[in-house]
């Protein structure tokens, strides 16, 4: 099964984004809304997916590059 490389940037105070480059296979790859969580370090982090874009590396490549927001546990 071929997976998709995606980067998921985590929005952090400040303006600034931390990058979380990821493998996935094309039908898990989250839309915009889903929440998911990145096994990072404990505790795991669970974020918002609010943005998606497509980047085109070459005629036949491209790459998808998330923007998340970290959901904060009550």
């Amino acid at each position: 099964m071929e997976k998709i490389n995606i980067t998921i940037f985590e929005t952090l105070p400040g303006g600034n984004e931390l990058a979380h480059p990821i493998s996935l296979p094309e039908y898990l790859l989250p839309q915009v809304g889903d929440e998911l969580y990145l096994a990072i370090e404990p505790p795991l982090t669970r974020l918002k997916i609010t943005s998606k874009r497509i980047v085109c590396l070459k005629d036949d490549q491209y790459h998808i590059a998330y923007t998340a927001d970290r959901v904060e546990e009550k």
